[in-house]
């Protein structure tokens, strides 16, 4: 490898920070201000096997609402900061000292004050959002560019997430994955190349040398 690193690009919600029950309640708020009422439970279950766009696309149209005016309308009904938590040992891995970070999220650029608020945005070298318009997962695009821009050797690089897209991203850049099982939800990580129940068990993974 070209470092003494392993590279870990990180994905955000549901991997570094515990995310979801703001979202699923926001996305509830939307729904039940059109006149669905929509259970978080069911709207949390169906954004981890999609994304949340795509969840709301789809209630919309199941509901006879316009999927366009509902995503532009999900913006009046911001996320509870106070239900944002960093995800359980996400510090202990982040500053261990062995391993370059990176994130690759679709969360728009107020991820970084989010990361900011939780103490945790000085422990990556580089954050790509969604402002840097890349396709959307599983292309692996955006993990691409991290790879090319940092000269990060891909058989030392890991693309660390919690859904099955996670997986599919990483295996498409070319580089190897790591599935963190945060959900509880029956999600297949057979193409992992290393699956985890909680992130300090990344630091001892048995990576290649």
């Amino acid at each position: 490898m070209t470092n003494d690193k392993i590279n870990l690009i990180f994905d955000c919600d549901g991997t570094l920070i515990d995310s979801y029950p703001a979202i699923a309640d926001a996305t509830r708020r939307l729904f039940l201000a059109h006149g669905v009422a929509c259970d978080a439970e069911e709207i949390r279950g169906r954004a981890l096997h999609t994304w949340l766009s795509r969840c709301i696309e789809d209630i919309a149209k199941e509901n006879g609402l316009d999927p366009e005016m509902m995503l532009r309308d999900l913006s009046r009904f911001p996320e509870n900061p106070a239900m944002i938590r960093p995800m359980p040992h996400a510090d202990e891995l982040l500053r261990c000292g062995r391993f370059r970070c990176f994130v690759y999220t679709h969360r728009g650029p107020g991820c970084r004050d989010i990361f900011t608020g939780l103490g945790m945005s000085d422990c990556f070298e580089e954050i790509v959002d969604s402002s840097y318009r890349f396709p959307r997962k599983p292309d692996g695009a955006g993990v691409g560019y991290l790879v090319e821009k940092y000269g990060l050797d891909r058989s030392g690089t890991y693309y660390v997430g919690d859904r099955s897209i996670d997986i599919e991203c990483g295996l498409n850049a070319g580089t190897g994955t790591i599935f963190l099982r945060s959900s509880g939800l029956d999600i297949d990580c057979s193409r992992a190349s290393f699956a985890v129940d909680d992130l300090k068990d990344i630091i001892g993974l048995p990576f290649p040398e």
